[in-house]
């Protein structure tokens, strides 16, 4: 079976649950079906020798070989939330969330640019200062 059958059957079966929860036996069952498609189909996008595709104990693990290190491990555990568990909801608060981070790392380059702007033109008028003072002090004037 691949991710998309297992989707399919989500959506057209009739589960057994709470008024928050499937029931665990078939969260489990759903669980290990998911795990194995999702293991067969990126198998299949990635195919490459670097990386390896793994059912562990947890979820699925991309073991990605690195010359420096041995492997980079990425883990994709899949959660089966609760029934009351809002999605698009949690999708936009993410969007929102990445987008304040973006505007706060703007405003800091902004910051940052405006300081060394202004660092750059007090260092100029010292130096301004310091070569009137010097000229002064030889005798000249502008």
């Amino acid at each position: 079976m691949n991710t998309k059958e297992i989707v399919k059957q989500i959506a057209t079966t009739n589960f057994k649950h709470s008024e928050t929860k499937l029931e665990q036996k078939t969260r489990n069952q759903l669980r290990t079906s998911l795990l194995d498609a999702l293991k067969n189909d990126l198998t299949d996008l990635i195919d490459t020798q670097d990386c390896s595709v793994l059912v562990t104990e947890k979820g699925v693990t991309l073991a990605i070989d690195n010359e420096q290190v041995g492997y980079i491990s990425i883990e994709l555990v899949p959660t089966f939330k609760n029934l009351d568990f809002e999605p698009f909801e949690s999708a936009e608060n993410k969007e929102q969330m990445v987008e304040m981070a973006k505007q706060r790392q703007e405003k800091r380059i902004a910051t940052n640019k405006a300081k060394i702007e202004l660092q750059k033109a007090q260092k100029e008028r010292h130096e301004k200062l310091n070569e009137v003072k010097k000229n002064r002090s030889s005798g000249q004037d502008y």
